[in-house]
């Protein structure tokens, strides 16, 4: 037969036992929304990266085109002196 303590020991263990499980298991439903909260993110990373990719083409257009005219203010201003 066991003795009291033993008793005693295996209810807190069991105790713990299930609250480590009950939290297991609380962070287990969390992962659904996890993972639906990631693929959003990944959706709005690809947003981000053509918006961005599209800001760099439109800068590199505007640097050209103002160097350009840059060059040809220099050139006119050149003729003028």
């Amino acid at each position: 037969m066991h003795d009291i303590g033993d008793e005693n020991r295996k209810t807190v263990l069991g105790e713990a036992l299930f609250d480590e499980l009950r939290a297991i298991r609380e962070l287990v439903s969390e992962v659904p929304a996890i993972s639906r909260d990631v693929k959003l993110l990944k959706e709005d990373v690809e947003i981000l990266k053509d918006d961005v990719a599209t800001i760099k083409s439109v800068i590199k257009h505007q640097s050209v085109t103002i160097n350009r005219h840059d060059h040809e203010i220099k050139v006119l201003q050149a003729k003028v002196a």
